[in-house]
This record gives structure tokens, C-alpha cells and sequence, in this order.
């Protein structure tokens, strides 16, 4: 295990590397997250009730820390150190004091379209980095997007994410099963027994572009039994007085029902940078 994924000795706990855990900053499906008493700057995931002969638990543990190590890019968060400790799990990462996306929304209804943009353009940002890299993440949401001391956003949460590029031979991996949470599911996991991870990331994308705007969702289920999605496949538009116009189209390509029709991230960074459609800064865009 460790060789594999190479973290803290077998005799480390983790009072004796980092400190106590302090705050309680939020609770998730598998665990939750505190801050560390000496060291300000880090948080600690503690995985809930982790034993060493639960599978599912210890595939989820591993493949969150061994993807998100490996990950350096400003829009992800750094992943430090992994500690097991008895029948715990610890996995050390950066702090993000601005909390998660959906809650900072919540508290600032009245942020600016160029704000909004700006956000979105992070989450892209760092989706593209993780696409570059053979990676994609299943279950991208405004929960899993966390913001820093300056707001930068930063994608966070591994647990489903897979590699699906052979580095050798190029060769894309299909993926399984339904993943993620269901306003932001891609209409093909619920229909397909194998499916495009990098095209499920994009269609969340979309949704969390029209999160960010209208506060809600377009329909609850990308199924043709919600008719409100059944209206959209229908009609291929969306709410256009409530979202910002210049980016309705592109919004189409990125909720575009067929996977293989679907916008790529590599032509997506290719139309915003050539179009200007989200107000970016063309320095940043280069780093």
C-alpha cells in the first residue's frame, strides 16, 4: 500500500505529526473535516468508522488520497499526507476558510456576473488540468468546490474520481455505474451501462453554471419522465432571460444530451479564449 501510495510510517499517528484536531468545519457521506490546532493552515478528513477489512470504505479512502496527491494545479486542492491510526483514516489537506460554493452563494446572493464568471472559469480551469491528466472526477458539484483565503476556487473530493487514460497507448476507459449527486448525473449514466467519464464532468459543469446564476436547478433529473428535462430536449433552449446570454450557446454545447456530441474541455478553453465569453484575463488564462 504505501509503496504505491507513499504517505506517513506505519508508527505515525496523527497528534504525533500534525497536532490535535480543533474546529469542526462540515460532515460529508464518509466523514468529516476539522481544522488542526498547530497547524492553521491544514485541514484533517477524518474517515468515519474506518476498518481495515471494509472494502468499499478502504478503495474509497486510498483512491481519494493516491488521485489527489498527485494533483498540483492552483484550482485543486493539495493533498498532503494520508495517517491510519487504529480503525481511523486521516487524510491532510490544505484549508480552504472560505467554505464550500453552494454556501458561499447562499451568503452572497448578490455577487456580479463578472464574479460568477470568474468562479466558473476556476472550476473549468481546473477540470481542464484534470482531463489533461487522464483524470476525471464524477461527482463535481458546488459541495465539492471549495474557495480559499483570496477565493480561488478549488476543486476538492477524489473519492470517485478515476483514471481513464492509458498513458501508454492513449486508449480511453469507459466508465460504470451511476455517480455523483442526481441534479448534476449526465443523462447517459442513468440509460448506458458504460459511459465518457470526461463528458459526465462537462454536463455537471453545465449545471453548475446554471447553480450559479439562478440558484436552482432547470429540472431535477436529467430522465425523460421529468418533464422539465423532456421540455428542454424538445425545445434544446434554456431559461435564456435568466442566464447570462452570451453564454446560452456554449451552455447548450456543454448540456448537449448525446455524450459523443458533447462539447470537449480542450474546445471549450479554446472558444472562451477566443471568444472572451467569460470577461477572462488573458495572462491568467496563459499560466
Amino acid at each position: 500500500m504505501h509503496k504505491l501510495c507513499p504517505a506517513t510510517a506505519d508508527n505515525d499517528t496523527l497528534e504525533s505529526k500534525y497536532g490535535t484536531m480543533d474546529h469542526l468545519l462540515g460532515t460529508g457521506s464518509y466523514g468529516k473535516c476539522f481544522t488542526i490546532k498547530e497547524k492553521p493552515k491544514l485541514v484533517v478528513k477524518e474517515f468515519r468508522k474506518f476498518k481495515y477489512n471494509n472494502k468499499n470504505i478502504r478503495k474509497k479512502v486510498l483512491q481519494e488520497y493516491c488521485i489527489g496527491s498527485l494533483l498540483h494545479h492552483m484550482n485543486i486542492v493539495e493533498t498532503f499526507d494520508i495517517i491510519f491510526d487504529k480503525h481511523h483514516a486521516y487524510e491532510i489537506m490544505e484549508l480552504c476558510p472560505n467554505g464550500d460554493l453552494l454556501t458561499f452563494l447562499i451568503h452572497h446572493s448578490h455577487l456580479t456576473e463578472e464574479k460568477k464568471n470568474n468562479m466558473f472559469l476556476q472550476l473549468l480551469k481546473g477540470v481542464s488540468y484534470l482531463h489533461e491528466n487522464g483524470i476525471c472526477h464524477r461527482d463535481l458539484k458546488p459541495e465539492n468546490c471549495l474557495l480559499d483565503e483570496n477565493l480561488t476556487l478549488k476543486i476538492a473530493d477524489f473519492g470517485t474520481a478515476e483514471v481513464i487514460v492509458d498513458p501508454y497507448s492513449g486508449k480511453l476507459f469507459p466508465c460504470h455505474g451511476v455517480c455523483g449527486s442526481t441534479p448534476y448525473i449526465a443523462p447517459e449514466e442513468f440509460s448506458e451501462k458504460s459511459y465518457n467519464g470526461f463528458a459526465v464532468d462537462i454536463w455537471a459543469c453545465g449545471i453548475i453554471y446554471v447553480v450559479l446564476f439562478l440558484q436552482k436547478y432547470l429540472w431535477d433529473e436529467a430522465i425523460s419522465s421529468d418533464k422539465n428535462y423532456k421540455k428542454y430536449i424538445e425545445t434544446r433552449s434554456l431559461r435564456a432571460e435568466l442566464l447570462p446570454q452570451k453564454f446560452h450557446d456554449v451552455l447548450i454545447e456543454m448540456l448537449e444530451p448525446e455524450p459523443d456530441k458533447r462539447i470537449t474541455i480542450s474546445s471549450l478553453m479554446d472558444l472562451i479564449y477566443r471568444e472572451n465569453i467569460l470577461h477572462q484575463d488573458y495572462d491568467y488564462y496563459a499560466k
